[in-house]
C-alpha cells in the first residue's frame, strides 16, 4: 500500500520547513547518484520516491510516496501452530474461518499485538491466478489510530483516507534491478520510503477507498496429455534445462 503524503492544510511555518527540508534532502540523494550514473555512463529507469501534484517536473518536489510494509506474509521459521476454529465476522453465516493459533480476531481491538496474524481472506483482493496465499498472513504492524489502538491490516481502507493527518517514521531504501544483458530492458533504480511506524493525529475527512475487487481467472484450456507425457519422459538434466 502506497501513500501520497503531502504538506498538511494551514500547517505551522516549522512543520512546513520540515517537510520542505525533507523533500529537498530525498531530491538531493537522487541527484548525487545521477551524477553518479553519468560519471559511469550508467543508466536506469528510476522511480522517485518524491512526485509533484500537478505533475510539473520543472517544479520543486511536493509529494513523498510512502510505502506500508508488505500486507501479506508467510510464517517466519518452522514454526506450525496447530489449527484451531475462531469465528471470524467475514465468514459465511452460520460458518466458521479456520485460523491458526496465532490469529487476531476483530472483535478484540484493545488486545491487539504488533505481530499478531489474521486470515488473508479479511481483505477482497487476495483471490485470483496471481495469488499464492495457502499459507500467507496478513499481519498487525505497528500502525495506530488517533484514539492509540492499533489499526488492523483490513482497516486501513477505511482508516487512512483523504485529508488524514499523521506522524511516522520512516526509513530509506534504494533497489537496483538488473537486466540481463540481452535483454532490451533498461536496469532500474527504485527508491522506497517505507513507513517503520506510523499514528494517526487527525482523521480523514475523505471516503474509505474502493478496495480492488477479487480479480477473475481467465478459463483455463484443456490440458494437452500428450505435451504432459512428452515433459514427464525427459531426463532430470534435460527437465531442468527445459523449465
Amino acid at each position: 500500500m502506497v501513500i501520497a503524503a503531502r504538506l498538511p492544510t494551514g500547517a505551522t511555518a516549522e512543520m512546513e520547513s520540515m517537510f520542505k527540508d525533507f523533500l529537498v534532502s530525498a531530491d538531493g540523494v537522487r541527484d548525487a547518484d545521477q551524477s553518479q550514473e553519468e560519471s559511469k555512463g550508467e543508466k536506469y529507469k528510476v522511480t522517485e520516491w518524491t512526485g509533484r501534484e500537478d505533475r510539473d517536473k520543472s517544479k520543486p518536489a511536493d509529494i513523498m510516496y510512502l510505502r506500508l510494509k508488505p500486507t501479506y506474509e508467510k510464517p517466519f521459521g518452522n514454526r506450525s501452530p496447530s489449527p484451531r476454529r475462531v469465528r471470524n465476522s467475514r465468514a459465511t453465516p452460520g460458518g466458521d474461518a479456520e485460523m491458526t493459533s496465532g490469529d487476531a480476531t476483530s472483535a478484540t481491538i484493545q488486545a491487539r499485538k504488533v505481530g499478531d496474524t489474521y486470515p488473508p481472506d479479511m481483505l477482497p483482493d487476495h483471490k485470483g491466478s496471481y495469488f499464492a496465499h495457502d499459507k500467507a498472513r496478513l499481519v498487525q504492524r505497528p500502525y495506530k489510530d488517533e484514539e492509540g489502538n492499533l489499526i488492523a491490516p483490513y482497516e486501513l481502507y477505511s482508516k487512512l483516507t483523504e485529508g488524514t493527518l499523521f506522524s511516522a517514521q520512516i526509513s530509506l531504501s534504494t533497489y537496483i534491478i538488473k537486466e540481463k544483458p540481452s535483454s532490451r530492458f533498461m536496469d532500474s533504480k527504485i527508491y522506497h520510503i517505507n513507513v517503520e511506524k506510523l499514528s494517526i493525529l487527525d482523521p480523514g475527512f475523505g471516503p474509505a477507498w474502493n478496495a480492488p475487487a477479487t480479480p477473475k481467472g481467465k478459463r483455463g484450456r484443456p490440458r494437452d496429455a500428450g505435451v504432459d507425457s512428452a515433459f514427464d519422459e525427459l531426463s532430470p538434466s534435460k527437465r531442468s534445462r527445459s523449465a
